[in-house]
C-alpha cells in the first residue's frame, strides 16, 4: 500500500471513531481542487471558475480552468476521477495539494479525455493513469521531480508530454519524465518525453513492468528502461544518441540500445512509431483523431490526424482521396504532370 494511503486510512479511522463527518463519494473521499482563490471540496455536483463537476459519474469538466491543484484520494472507491478537457487549462502547483505528491493527484484511477489542453506544473501522480484524449503537458518541480509518476499508465489517444525536473546523477537524484511502478501501455495517441534545461540525468522513462507499444507514437529524449518490451505489428523503433538519429534499435537488458562501432550502446533518443502514426517533428505532435465528417446526415467514417504545435494549437487533417469518395468527386495522380487532379467522377 502507498505510505500516504496508510496515513489516510488511519486518519479516516480516527475521524469515524470520534464521530466526525467525512465527505463521501461512492464510498470514497470527494475530489478537492484549488481554483486559485481557495479550496473547494467536490462532495456534490456543482460548478465554479473554469470547472463543472458531476458527482454521479465523478466527472470533472475543465474549460478555462486556472488553478493550483486537483487532488483525489479514492482509497475506498472503485470510481476513477474522469477529467474532461475543453479549451485551455492550467494547474500550477503554486499552492501545495493536500497530498503533497503533485499538482494533479489521484490515489486511484485518473482518466484524462476531451479535445482541449491541460498544462500541469508540479507533477502528476496517480495509481492508474489513462489518457484517451486532449493535449496534456506535465513538468516536474523541486518538490516532485518526476513529471508523471503512476503504477500503470495507458495512452490510447490525445498526447502526453512529460518533462522532469533537472536531476543530478552524481548525488543520486534521478528524475524521470514517466516513472511506472507497474507498466506503460500505448495503443494510440502520442507520448513525448523531453529533457529539462540543465539536466544531467538522461533517463526519460522507467517502468518496473512491461512497456507495451501497439499503436501511436512515442518519442523520448533520454534513456528508456523497462522490465520487458512488447511491440505490436507494424511498430518500429529507431534512435541513437540525439534527436534526428535513426539507427535501428534493439531492446536488451531492459533498455533500448543502438548498434555502433563499440557494439550495442544505450540509446539516449528513442522514437517508436507504427502504421498510421507519424513521429514527432520539432515542436509538433501528430495525433490520431476520431473527429467525424457528416455527409447528408451520416458519418462518412474518415480517418483523421491532428497536428499540434508547442503551444497546444491544433489542426485536423483528412486524406483528400477519402474526402473525394465521401463528397462524390474524383482524386487522381497525374504522373506525367506531377500533379493531383480533382474532378467529378465519371
Amino acid at each position: 500500500m502507498h505510505p500516504g494511503k496508510k496515513l489516510l486510512s488511519l486518519l479516516l479511522t480516527l475521524a469515524l471513531c470520534a464521530g466526525l463527518t467525512v465527505p463521501a463519494l461512492a464510498g470514497g473521499i470527494a475530489p478537492t481542487l484549488h481554483d486559485g482563490s481557495g479550496e473547494v471540496v467536490l462532495d456534490q455536483s456543482g460548478s465554479g471558475a473554469g470547472w463543472t463537476y458531476d458527482a454521479d459519474t465523478n466527472t470533472l469538466t475543465l474549460n478555462g480552468f486556472n488553478g493550483a491543484y486537483i487532488s483525489y484520494a479514492d482509497e475506498f472507491s472503485d470510481l476513477p476521477l474522469t477529467v474532461v478537457l475543453q479549451g485551455q487549462n492550467t494547474i500550477t502547483g503554486s499552492v501545495a495539494s493536500p497530498t503533497g505528491e503533485g499538482a494533479l493527484v489521484s490515489w486511484g484511477g485518473l482518466v484524462l479525455q476531451g479535445d482541449g489542453s491541460l498544462t500541469v506544473s508540479g507533477g502528476l501522480s496517480a495509481m492508474e493513469l489513462t489518457v484517451s484524449g486532449g493535449t496534456v503537458s506535465v513538468t516536474g518541480d523541486a518538490a516532485n521531480g518526476n513529471a508523471v509518476a503512476a503504477e500503470n499508465v495507458t495512452v490510447s489517444g490525445g498526447s502526453l508530454t512529460a518533462v522532469p525536473a533537472a536531476g543530478d546523477a552524481s548525488t543520486g537524484k534521478l528524475y524521470y519524465g514517466i516513472q511506472c511502478t507497474g507498466s506503460l501501455t500505448m495503443t494510440g495517441g502520442a507520448i513525448r518525453v523531453d529533457q529539462p534545461a540543465g539536466g544531467s540525468d538522461d533517463s526519460a522513462i522507467r517502468c518496473n513492468g512491461t512497456l507495451t507499444l501497439t499503436g501511436g507514437s512515442l518519442t523520448a529524449s533520454g534513456a528508456v528502461f523497462a522490465e520487458s518490451l512488447t511491440l505490436g505489428d507494424g511498430m518500429s523503433a529507431v534512435g541513437g544518441f540525439q534527436a534526428g538519429d535513426d539507427l535501428p534499435l534493439t531492446f536488451e537488458d531492459g533498455r533500448f540500445k543502438a548498434a555502433t562501432n563499440e557494439g550495442n550502446v544505450q540509446s539516449s533518443f528513442v522514437s517508436v512509431t507504427g502504421s498510421g502514426a507519424a513521429p514527432f517533428t520539432g515542436d509538433q505532435t501528430y495525433v490520431p483523431n476520431s473527429a467525424a465528417v457528416v455527409v447528408d446526415g451520416a458519418d462518412a467514417g474518415l480517418e483523421a490526424i491532428s497536428i499540434y504545435d508547442a503551444a497546444g494549437n491544433g489542426y485536423t487533417y483528412f486524406k483528400l482521396r477519402d474526402l473525394g469518395d465521401a463528397l462524390g468527386f474524383g482524386v487522381d495522380w497525374d504522373q506525367t504532370a506531377g500533379a493531383i487532379v480533382i474532378g467529378t467522377k465519371g
